[in-house]
């Protein structure tokens, strides 16, 4: 047995589900999820700059 064939015994990769897994929609699902949450993550780190720097508390005439 190859170490092919033990990790997908391990992750019980049958013929069905590795053609679901490998579609080329799933690949491309899985990208735009994943490019959405990271422009999620970059907004959310912004507005929290931004409000931090902008807090009447860190003003300079404060």
């Amino acid at each position: 047995m190859t170490t092919e064939q033990k990790i997908a015994n391990l992750f019980q990769m049958t013929d069905e589900v590795w053609a679901r897994y490998a579609n080329p929609w799933s690949g491309l699902t899985r990208f735009s999820i994943l490019l959405r949450t990271y422009a999620k993550g970059l907004y959310i780190a912004y507005r929290c700059v931004t409000l931090t720097l902008t807090h009447p508390t860190n003003s300079v005439h404060a």
